[in-house]
């Protein structure tokens, strides 16, 4: 049997025609991928083969750009993508990926209750203090706000943990974001509300004497027997 005769790839030249040869189309019309695809590789050294099932058109202008920069251009738009062995360039659908992001943050709500009583067993207010901050809320605004349409999506609050699915690249803003958001949220001064809520037993008084009730509360824990109701 006759031997065949070998052929040598020049690994410099599909280098050069990957990345070193700029060209220059453009389509004042739309174009299906599949033929623009052959028409980046005329005239090289690099054979493409795209999957049977992709499909989309361009339309556009390239100018200067390399085989490679017009593949991360084109393609990602109609949700394809590219890989190359060799001399072999293949074009296949984009994939999405899952990715578990932890966030360090505990959501955490502190009440505190202190009792205001009148003189004599008359009226009193109870006072009651309440920090709460909703830090997983807010982080889901943002991370939907970075996800594609054909994203997922799922927050688990007593886990502190966030699951996304989507396209890798949307998955390293995710990361980006969530890492700026917990580095500020720990640099954040705590804000406390404080909601007061009065019970009037007293039948003679008129109401709450609320410079006192305010002096007492800027004053630190109340005293005891001190009267926070208006006379009659």
């Amino acid at each position: 049997m006759p031997s065949l005769p070998l052929t040598q790839l020049d690994e410099g030249g599909l280098a050069a025609d990957l990345d070193n040869r700029t060209f220059s189309l453009a389509f004042a019309q739309p174009v299906p991928i599949r033929d623009l695809l052959l028409l980046l590789i005329r005239g090289t050294n690099l054979s493409i083969v795209p999957d049977p099932t992709i499909a989309g058109t361009f339309f556009g202008e390239l100018k200067n750009v390399t085989v490679r920069q017009a593949l991360g251009l084109i393609l990602p738009p109609v949700a394809l993508d590219y890989a190359v062995d060799g001399s072999f360039i293949r074009v296949f659908r984009r994939q999405a990926e899952t990715r578990i992001f932890e966030i360090d943050y505990a959501a955490v709500e502190r009440v505190a209750t202190s009792t205001i009583a009148g003189e004599g067993g008359g009226s009193s207010a109870s006072v009651a203090t309440s920090g709460r901050t909703d830090v997983f809320g807010d982080l889901s605004q943002g991370v939907r706000s970075l996800l594609s349409e054909q994203a997922t999506f799922n927050l688990d609050r007593k886990a502190g943990l966030i699951q996304v699915t989507d396209f890798p690249e949307r998955l390293e803003r995710v990361g980006w974001y969530l890492d700026a958001v917990q580095t500020r949220v720990h640099r954040q001064a705590q804000i406390d509300t404080r909601l007061v809520e009065v019970e009037l037993n007293d039948e003679k008084a008129t109401g709450i004497d609320w410079t006192l009730l305010s002096a007492d509360l800027a004053a630190g824990p109340i005293p005891a027997g001190r009267a926070a109701n208006r006379p009659p």
